[in-house]
Order: structure tokens, then sequence, then C-alpha cells
């Protein structure tokens, strides 16, 4: 017999699909609702995670929730706190998308604004850059996701490739470096 634990675990998987599914056909602005991330589904399909997440910025928490967790109040105006950064999937074929979420909490800059920015993306393979982007952002007050999409050409070479992210605000530099694997 199986643990009691993984028992409930796959019990739960069930349930949430199930209602991803339902929730999915029930409304048509489902997708901006459910807030998916890698740690909330638990081993779920990454084509279907990446189905869910669409381009651009959504607001997770609000200023006010931010504010107590990251004690902005106590804090210098204006202040960027990265909370995570998700590449799905890890692993992925020439010629498919990666999709790469930035989740940041922000303080308040001087007035309640927000804090103008920008955010650079590079890509390396072998230590040698083979995409960059490079954004003018507005950090607003809260907690947010930005979810970009990149497409891995299918002439890519196969191998591990570096996932770097550089936020840039004031005087503040943040860097952030992850990985992919390309496979044939």
């Amino acid at each position: 017999m199986e643990n009691k634990e993984i028992i409930i675990q796959k019990l739960l998987n069930v349930l949430f699909i199930t209602f991803l599914i339902l929730s999915l056909f029930s409304c048509a602005t489902t997708k901006e609702v459910i807030d998916i991330t890698t740690d909330t589904i638990g081993g779920l399909d990454d084509k279907f995670v990446r189905f869910i997440r669409k381009p651009g910025e959504k607001q997770v928490e609000s200023e006010e929730k931010t504010s107590m967790k990251y004690g902005c109040n106590k804090r210098k105006a204006g202040e960027i706190f990265i909370e995570k950064i998700e590449i799905v999937p890890k692993r992925l074929k020439r010629g498919e998308e990666i999709n790469q979420r930035l989740r940041y909490a922000a303080c308040p800059g001087l007035n309640n604004k927000s804090l103008k920015g920008s955010i650079n993306r590079i890509i390396r393979h072998n230590g040698k850059k083979v995409f960059e982007d490079f954004t003018k952002y507005d950090f607003k007050p809260g907690t947010w996701n930005i979810d970009v999409f990149i497409l891995v050409p299918k002439e890519s070479s196969v191998g591990r490739y570096e996932f770097i992210n550089a936020i840039n605000y004031g005087t503040r530099n943040i860097t952030k470096i992850n990985s992919f694997t390309v496979k044939a």
C-alpha cells in the first residue's frame, strides 16, 4: 500500500487539474485569474503551464500586502526584491518556446510612485551571447509577475544555456542566473 501522503498528494493533484480544466471552460478570463507557478503545480505538464500563462505583467499581491511583508514603511523609499525567476520548461527541443517568469516585489518610490529602471535578459551558450533583450520598465509598488516567451531557433545548438537577468533601477543592479537545456 502506498504511503498516505503520496495518495493525498495524488488526490490533490487530480482535484487541482480538474478545477483548472473546469475553470478554463467556464470563463474566458480564467487564464488571467489563475497564478500558476512551478511550486503550485507539482509536476503538471510544462506545455499546459505555458498555455495558461500569457506574456505581460500581472499583479499578484497588492501594494498594502507587499508593504507589510517587506516592511516598506521602515525602509528607504523605492526598494525591489526578486522573489522568483522561473524558466518553463527546463528541457526543450529546438524550435520550442521557453517561458521566463520574473516575480518582483517593490516598495513604493518617493511620493508612492513606481521606480524607473530596466530588465536586461541575456542567454548564453558555451560562454557566447546568443540572445539579448533590453526593456525599459516601471517597477510598480506591489508584487508582480512578468512573463516573457522566447522562441529557441530550430538551428540552436544542443546543450545547457545560461539565462541571465539584470534588473536595474536607480543606482542598483540585481543579477540572477538560471539555466535550461536544449535537446535534439
